[in-house]
């Protein structure tokens, strides 16, 4: 159902690019920084072998 919504644009589950502060240092390791506005998450897009919230833990 589209009730309550003014826009047409489908929810994405990848969020938003990150600004400012977080942008620069929220995720270690090179992990890309995403916003999810319907729950206000920051999360990390990870690189190479990391892992974690913030792209903090290697894997073995």
């Amino acid at each position: 159902s589209k009730e309550g919504m003014s826009y047409e644009e489908p929810e994405n589950d990848e969020g938003v690019a990150c600004t400012g502060q977080y942008a620069e240092s929220f995720c270690l390791n090179g992990g890309t920084c995403r916003y999810i506005q319907s729950i206000g998450e920051y999360y990390c897009i990870c690189v190479g072998d990391y892992t974690g919230h913030r792209c903090e833990k290697k894997q073995v």
